[in-house]
């Protein structure tokens, strides 16, 4: 609930412009006056919203990711648990695009052949990302995750 309250906030200023420009008449000094309001609220409200990839905000990154050598782990919702995939860069693709906005922002895909992920990251994120994909070290076995779940066949490649 609580990452859905920016775009509440900004269908409730709609709402209350709209209720107040047919009460009090359609001047059109007011109507451009509560517009540029609605506007404002709608920028502080929902622009760090959209552009922090943190707050999911169009459900950018489904799932965890955690760095592992040549390769990304990422951690599925399941249930109440997660359930781990591994994507090695062996055998995936990763693509990343700087996507413009107020803060520099990169748009990576990651995908194998069986699971897909995306996710906006910032410009440290997707360095880190990269080191991780591209270094010498074997990705872990995923009888080594088990930890993660709980369970030793939770892994699936």
């Amino acid at each position: 609930m609580r990452r859905h309250v920016p775009v509440i906030v900004c269908l409730l200023v709609a709402a209350l412009i709209v209720v107040d420009v047919l009460r009090s008449g359609l001047s059109s000094d007011r109507i451009v006056a509560l517009i540029a309001a609605g506007v404002v609220v709608a920028m502080f409200t929902l622009l760090p919203w959209l552009v922090n990839p943190r707050t999911g905000g169009l459900a950018w990154i489904r799932g965890r990711w955690m760095l592992i050598p040549a390769g990304l782990l990422v951690l599925e919702p399941s249930g109440s648990t997660y359930r781990p995939h591994i994507l090695r860069a062996a055998d995936s693709l990763l693509l990343a695009r700087e996507i413009g906005g107020l803060f520099p922002l990169w748009l990576v895909l990651v995908r194998d052949g069986a699971r897909m992920t995306t996710g906006r990251l910032t410009p440290t994120e997707l360095r880190m990302l990269l080191a991780a994909w591209l270094s010498p070290l074997e990705p872990p076995k995923p009888e080594q995750l088990s930890d993660l779940t709980g369970h030793d066949d939770a892994c699936q490649r």
